[in-house]
């Protein structure tokens, strides 16, 4: 018989310290994590993360741009070691990666045409009328939603990225695009054929506004427990908000701290 040893995996916390170094991966959903015009990868996400890294002992940071959907997997495979967008923590995401601690509360929206030629209402709307095809993130939470609210399967486009999103609603593809709420404000605001909307009322079930966070390989644990220590005493100083001010984030998506 030949036994094969395989060599043990080296610790990311250890690794990443030493050589002062880690990688990211993100999918371009502005304000949380885009590429501005100078080339720096940016948004609320990537910025955090910066400061929670340098606490840790890493001062740089490398970053891999993925379709959202593809994240995960190549996450578990090694292609980077966190994730940093913001990523809603669900069930089915906690079966096959870890999360850090919520740094955000976000609520939902939809992106449409200026003035709104549909008169749409939000996720319920969209889903419940035959002439409406909204637009999701592939892999996004989104998509759940609107099949929640009965949205049929050929009334749900699903599209690799925020670019292509908007081009759908643009050219009239999809009559809207089921996002963040911070996402189709800033949407929005970067392009005046476009209006935001929230997804639901106050008085709607799935109304409120859901935790994001970071996302790591479960075997990774020990990297992770330092960041959430890290990320935990960050948040908790005047700099975080300053941090995440300049994208849309304000005190009122600041996670109860725990």
């Amino acid at each position: 018989f030949i036994f094969i040893i395989q060599p043990a995996r080296e610790d990311l916390l250890e690794h990443s310290r030493h050589e002062g170094t880690v990688r990211l991966g993100y999918s371009p959903e502005p304000p949380f994590s885009y590429v501005d015009q100078n080339g720096r990868v940016t948004g609320a996400w990537p910025e955090v993360a910066r400061k929670v890294l340098e606490r840790m002992g890493i001062p740089r940071t490398e970053w891999v741009q993925r379709e959202f959907g593809l994240l995960l997997d190549e996450l578990n495979e090694g292609r980077f070691d966190i994730v940093s967008m913001g990523m809603y923590v669900t069930p089915e995401r906690e079966k096959i990666v870890a999360f850090s601690v919520p740094t955000a509360l976000i609520p939902e929206g939809l992106l449409v045409p200026r003035g709104n030629p549909l008169s749409l209402k939000g996720y319920a709307d969209a889903a419940g009328r035959t002439n409406v095809v909204t637009a999701v993130l592939d892999g996004a939470v989104e998509d759940a939603l609107l099949r929640r609210w009965a949205a049929l399967p050929e009334r749900i486009l699903r599209v690799p990225d925020v670019l292509s999103g908007v081009a759908a609603v643009k050219a009239g593809r999809a009559a809207a695009l089921a996002l963040t709420l911070p996402t189709v404000f800033f949407l929005a605001h970067s392009d005046e054929t476009l209006e935001a909307l929230p997804a639901f009322s106050s008085s709607e079930a799935g109304a409120g506004a859901e935790p994001a966070a970071y996302a790591f390989r479960k075997e990774d644990r020990r990297f992770r427990e330092a960041f959430d220590r890290a990320l935990k005493e960050f948040m908790a100083t005047p700099e975080y908000l300053e941090t995440i001010r300049p994208f849309g984030f304000d005190e009122t998506m600041r996670p109860p701290a725990k």
